[in-house]
């Protein structure tokens, strides 16, 4: 079985639990009107605006996914980002960002999207004090997912190649090409996985299903498609916390944040690495 297959499989049993488990509970909530329109039960991301059309798509969205993750299989990522350019790296971080658009414009005819997504700024004082916390607890997750064996798992029977993204951005001396990629990883790729991943499909998961359920589905989805077996259990709970740490403030701005912060902080051992090597013992 190879890297590409296993991810297939786990992709496929998220998205197996989400519809076996989902599908009922849909028809439940709606003879059950009462609990189908009411309130959220816990937290504070709002489930009320949602209605069946997003569900329809919602599953748009996770099509896209599953024909990226075949299309990835059949694409040669190395070669592909050999021909690379910052105009091109730019352009696919824009549209994904227009990707993630959709899912505002579908809001708003129900509700203005800053109000759904609580984008009200929340008070600088939790900015400081959450995302330091988050980065620390996703260090310390790693770091004992990794003394437990995964790497060497997934190395032992995958190989240890690095993501073609990763080895580029250690090569490239482009110096606008790098520019072009750290600010997709920094600031593109957050805005818009959250959008999409916490600020949709979430809620419409936890609207039909509970939010528990919502939060485990979103952060396996959001760890699978990242294509990095790796990283793989290290995404997939990092998308759970960002899911909880979103239904506590009931901001978006809180996961977006957090998420960037990761997202730079890997882009800076990236470079602090590849500027000032470790010298080999």
């Amino acid at each position: 079985m190879t890297e590409h297959e296993l991810i297939g499989y786990v992709f496929m049993g998220t998205l197996g639990a989400f519809f076996l488990l989902g599908l009922p509970a849909y028809y439940f909530l709606r003879k059950n009107r009462t609990l189908a329109f009411g309130p959220p039960v816990l937290g504070k991301v709002a489930t009320w605006p949602l209605q069946p059309l997003d569900l329809i798509v919602a599953s748009g969205y996770i099509t896209f996914f599953v024909a990226g993750w075949k299309l990835s299989g059949s694409v040669d990522q190395k070669e592909a980002l050999s021909k690379a350019n910052a105009w091109m790296i730019a352009g696919n971080s824009l549209v994904m960002l227009m990707f993630a658009a959709m899912v505002p414009l579908v809001m708003f005819w129900r509700i203005r999207p800053e109000k759904f997504f609580g984008l009200n700024w929340p008070k600088w004082r939790w900015i400081f004090l959450i995302v330091p916390c988050f980065l620390v607890g996703v260090m310390v997750v790693a770091t004992i997912i990794m003394t437990l064996g995964w790497q060497k798992f997934v190395e032992g029977n995958f190989g240890g190649d690095v993501q073609a993204a990763v080895q580029m951005i250690k090569e490239t001396q482009d110096v606008a090409l790098m520019a072009a990629m750290i600010s997709a990883a920094v600031i593109g790729a957050p805005i818009a996985e959250e959008i999409i991943f916490r600020g949709y499909l979430y809620p419409v998961a936890k609207k039909y299903t509970s939010t528990w359920f919502a939060a485990l589905f979103t952060g396996v989805l959001f760890g699978v498609v990242h294509m990095n077996l790796l990283g793989l259990p290290i995404l997939a709970l990092m998308g759970v916390a960002l899911a909880v740490l979103y239904e506590r403030t009931g901001s978006l701005w809180a996961p977006i944040f957090c998420h960037m912060a990761f997202n730079g902080m890997q882009m800076f051992f990236m470079l602090f690495l590849k500027y000032f090597p470790v010298p080999a013992s």
